[in-house]
């Protein structure tokens, strides 16, 4: 059966290729510190050789402290060198060329020592390289598009299965039970998202929530096996997720996002990713939903339901798995959606800190400007264009393969 899918996905001549797009774009974006970094990749200074770009990555990672011949960590092509090997773009995506300030154009003559030290896309308004840019900021938008929707694909897959196989009257808890939801879930959004810590990153914080959340669901199952949870009654989980769906889609997403990032103190990609997955769930559990509906009344549910199969195994085991081809449609359209809509809130200031470069920021510098610097909207939102399309394209290819 697997191999019939990946044979049918593979027949389209544009599959392959965006398929092929897919690899490159990952392999741009995994390596981006390995092609445009500032900081040599091996040098020799006063007759002892150094490898500063790998160094650089112990100490960004608290693992290495720097050589005192290495100190301090920037004004990289200042140093003193006897001899220095740079990586093919010598440049970060922070650093910034005094002698190309002002958004020099790659056709202008340039201030260089040698040709690889050009600027082969220009630079932006601060002096920074256009090429080390688009390359970091692959890797900003794989980020924002994988892990945005893995969040919007758990929860859709969560709330829409549990929605479809289960409607309004096939999930019954106590009163106990519901109490403890509505008291642990406020409680996971509190500490997971609100309450500021002093290390740790989003990762962390997903940590916290979900750990609350499952301690929460841990303490109903033990109440309802001591017999102190109480009578069950139905609970519609149906009604209740279609009816947060139908609020949450009544609200423009950009709009949404604006009002968040309004109440940050400080804008980070970490908090768009989450923004984004958070919104984006209603998509994927609609598809999921219509889905679970279709597989509950099929026969070998009913049979598994005879043989005394749990209701979680029948779900994990063998209901979710059919429904995974729409969710993985879902989840490719929705990847492009999000690298689209990280792009346009980047463009109006909302999405990153000023430090930061993304494929929108750098956009973001031609408004308010009278004179057109072309390459800061072609190269940047030639980038944007063609990662939408590749994973559109392959959304696609999966569907046609799962004959939908």
């Amino acid at each position: 059966m697997k191999a019939a899918l990946w044979e049918r996905f593979w027949q389209k001549k544009a599959t392959r290729r965006a398929w092929t797009g897919l690899k490159v774009f990952l392999f741009l974006a995994l390596l981006a510190p390995l092609l445009a970094n500032e900081r040599p990749l091996v040098c020799k200074i006063e007759k002892q050789t150094y490898w500063p770009l790998f160094r650089g990555m112990l100490c960004d990672w608290n693992l290495a402290s720097w050589s005192d011949a290495l100190l301090p960590p920037t004004d990289w092509a200042e140093k003193k060198y006897d001899w220095a090997l740079y990586t093919l773009i010598p440049y970060s995506p922070g650093t910034i060329d005094r002698a190309a300030l002002g958004a020099k154009s790659p056709l202008e003559p340039q201030q260089v020592k040698t040709a690889q030290f050009r600027h082969w896309l220009g630079t932006d308004l601060s002096g920074r390289d256009l090429t080390a840019g688009l390359l970091h900021g692959a890797r900003t938008a794989m980020l924002v598009g994988l892990v945005s929707m893995l969040v919007a694909g758990f929860l859709g897959l969560l709330l829409g299965g549990l929605a479809g196989y289960y409607g309004d009257t096939g999930l019954r808890i106590s009163r106990a039970q519901l109490l403890l939801g509505l008291l642990f879930l406020p409680l996971a959004i509190f500490y997971g998202f609100l309450v500021p810590y002093s290390s740790g990153g989003m990762a962390w914080r997903i940590l916290v929530f979900l750990t609350l959340l499952i301690c929460g669901w841990l303490l109903g199952r033990v109440l309802k096996r001591i017999g102190g949870a109480g009578p069950e009654r139905a609970f519609p989980i149906d009604s209740l997720v279609l009816r947060v769906i139908e609020i949450l889609d009544t609200i423009p997403d950009l709009i949404l996002i604006m009002a968040i990032a309004a109440t940050l103190k400080e804008p980070s990609v970490y908090y768009i990713m989450a923004v984004v997955g958070l919104i984006n769930w209603t998509r994927i559990a609609r598809f999921v939903r219509a889905e679970f509906l279709r597989i509950k009344s099929l026969t070998y549910i009913d049979a598994a339901k005879v043989l005394g199969f749990s209701e979680l195994r029948i779900i994990w085991r063998h209901a979710m798995p059919n429904a995974l081809g729409p969710f993985l449609v879902s989840l490719a359209l929705g990847i492009a959606a999000a690298i689209l809509l990280e792009s346009t809130i980047s463009i109006l200031g909302l999405g990153v800190r000023a430090d930061q470069v993304t494929w929108g920021s750098i956009m973001a510098q031609l408004l308010g400007k009278h004179d057109l610097d072309w390459w800061l909207a072609l190269f940047p939102g030639l980038a944007i264009f063609l990662t939408v399309l590749l994973f559109n394209t392959l959304g696609k290819g999966v569907r046609e393969a799962l004959g939908e």
